[in-house]
């Protein structure tokens, strides 16, 4: 079980040195990993990841494989009916939240992790998400 799911942004920030977020983000993800967390993250956040790695070629797409096996060794928690069921409840009751990102909360939630880590300013408003970012 992890303690914190990473979403799109945190992982793109990590990857890609020149993203305004990098510095924050490996930051951010290096205080919590003094107190011994663990990372996840959702099959979606990891899509979202892998497509600008894709788009560079395979040595990308290896390095961001190597990324996520080292921060998330239980890979990624798969999009279920009970992931789908909360995020809609979630998209439901927060009417500015985006599907795509209601899936990626519900999913940290199902996995029963403490919180969701993102570059994504707006998505704080949801209690369980921690801002990340520069």
């Amino acid at each position: 079980m992890s303690s914190y799911h990473l979403d799109a942004g945190v992982l793109i920030a990590l990857f890609d040195t020149d993203d305004a977020h990098n510095a924050a983000a490996i930051d951010g993800l290096y205080a919590i990993q003094e107190s011994k967390a663990t990372f996840g993250l959702s099959a979606l956040a990891y899509a979202e990841f892998l497509i600008g790695a894709i788009r560079s070629g395979r040595a990308a797409v290896d390095r961001a494989d190597k990324l996520l096996e080292r921060l998330c060794p239980d890979g990624p928690v798969a999009i279920d009916k009970s992931v789908a069921a909360r995020a809609a409840r979630l998209r439901a009751e927060n009417e500015w939240l985006k599907t795509i990102d209601a899936i990626v909360i519900a999913s940290a939630q199902s996995a029963k992790a403490k919180g969701l880590l993102t570059t994504d300013k707006k998505l704080t408003r949801i209690p369980s998400v921690r801002y990340v970012g520069a």
